[in-house]
């Protein structure tokens, strides 16, 4: 299994740590050059009328920095599912499904690796765009003087389960598409299939969210329009909020589950190299 990771570890990444460096870079700069307080001041035109040289800059390098960021999300994205599309249904497949692993380690390998890259992805952005301002690095300072270390710890479990399940959604559908049942059409076929399982997914997540999202927006009307502020409205408000994440967490877990045995199942059963 460790084997398995390294490999595909090793595989493209220098393209994604040169895309995290060039964020990073792009929101020193901002930063450390001086660029930031000319944006917070908003101040383009000079007493003199003519065109500020430093705020230009900073705008050029905040739409760079833009680019970056859109740029990185898409590229991974379009990684992600080339990589498995391409060492699994093309000619690197034969030599992928005869290695003498289970399908299992296989498919964990891909998804951990995949899910790893899209993690780190996010968290370049994160930290990309907290050095671009002008905040302290302190834990008050990003996330807010009240913050909640078990809430925030939650959350991020969450977006990393949901993240996996997300994966494997992706690959269970490249996977369906390359069976027997799919002759022509394929990235249509795999459009389809993404919308409809997008619909059923939310669709059930609805149905077990509805009460909590009743009761938060219920709770959130009644203490903004009261004059005093309730504490025990904003413990009850909490407590609803995680009840939510935990709900989304083991729905995550659910589907991710499911995507990864259908997957299996069609991996070892149904497909067709090209």
């Amino acid at each position: 299994m460790m084997k398995l990771l390294k490999y595909e570890i090793r595989r493209g990444y220098e393209q994604y740590l040169i895309l995290f460096v060039a964020m990073i870079g792009v929101a020193l700069m901002v930063r450390f050059g001086g660029f930031s307080q000319v944006m917070n001041d908003g101040s383009v035109i000079s007493e003199n009328g003519s065109l500020q040289v430093s705020a230009i800059a900073a705008i050029i390098l905040i739409m760079i920095y833009g680019l970056l960021v859109f740029g990185s999300i898409v590229f991974v994205g379009l990684q992600i599912l080339r990589n498995f599309n391409r060492s699994m249904f093309k000619s690197q497949g034969y030599l992928t499904l005869t290695l003498p692993v289970s399908t299992t380690k296989l498919l964990l390998s891909k998804m951990l690796v995949a899910s790893f890259w899209f993690g780190l992805t996010i968290l370049a952005i994160f930290i990309s765009s907290i050095l671009m301002t002008e905040v302290s690095l302190t834990l008050g300072s990003i996330f807010g003087a009240n913050v909640d270390i078990q809430l925030l710890a939650v959350s991020v479990i969450e977006f990393m389960i949901s993240t996996m399940q997300s994966v494997l959604c992706a690959y269970m559908i490249i996977t369906f598409v390359h069976t027997k049942y799919v002759k022509s059409h394929r990235i249509l076929v795999a459009i389809i299939t993404y919308i409809a399982i997008s619909i059923v997914q939310l669709g059930i997540s609805y149905v077990f969210q509805s009460d909590a999202i009743m009761q938060a927006s219920t709770l959130g009307f009644t203490v903004s329009s009261s004059s005093v502020s309730s504490t025990d409205a904003l413990e009850t408000y909490t407590s609803i909020i995680y009840e939510d994440m935990f709900v989304q967490l083991g729905l995550a877990i659910i589907w991710g589950a499911v995507y990864f045995f259908v997957c299996k199942y069609l991996l070892q059963r149904k497909i067709e190299l090209d």
